[in-house]
C-alpha cells in the first residue's frame, strides 16, 4: 500500500486461487472499493483440473484520476486550495516585482525633490 502527498492511497492485491473459485472471487472484488485495474492470468504449466490456478492481480485506489475521472469532495477542496495558493504566490510575486521596480525610481525622485527644495531655499543675495 502506498500513499502520496495528496492523500491518494493505492493498494495492490495479488492472489493465486483455484480456477473453479476465480469467478466467485472476481465477483466479490467487483463490489469492493474503487478498483483501478484488474488482471487475471492462468497458470498454463498446470494441467486442467483440481490443480489449475488463476492469478488475480487487483489494484485499488482512491485517486480521482485512477477512478476514471470521478472526483471526490476532498479532491475538489484540495484542488481549490492549490489554485488559491498558486494565486497568492503569483500576487506576492507581482508585489515583489512592483516594489523592486518602483523603489529605485521613488528613491531617485525623492533625491531630486530634495535637491530642488534645497536650491529653492537658498536665494541669491545679489541685490
Amino acid at each position: 500500500m502506498t500513499q502520496d502527498r495528496a492523500g491518494h492511497v493505492t493498494a495492490q492485491v495479488v492472489v493465486d486461487v483455484p480456477v473453479s473459485k476465480a469467478g466467485n472471487i472476481l465477483d466479490r472484488l467487483e463490489s469492493m472499493g474503487s478498483r483501478r485495474n484488474r488482471e487475471v492470468t492462468f497458470d498454463n504449466t498446470v494441467p486442467d483440473g483440481r490443480l489449475a490456478r488463476a492469478r488475480i492481480d487487483v489494484t485499488f485506489s482512491n485517486s480521482s484520476e485512477l477512478l476514471g475521472g470521478e472526483q471526490s469532495t476532498w479532491d475538489a477542496i484540495r484542488h481549490a486550495l492549490a489554485v488559491t495558493g498558486a494565486a497568492l504566490r503569483w500576487s506576492l510575486q507581482m508585489l515583489v516585482i512592483g516594489i523592486c521596480f518602483v523603489a529605485p525610481w521613488a528613491l531617485v525622485l525623492w533625491g531630486i525633490r530634495r535637491v530642488v527644495r534645497r536650491r529653492s531655499r537658498v536665494t541669491p543675495a545679489s541685490t
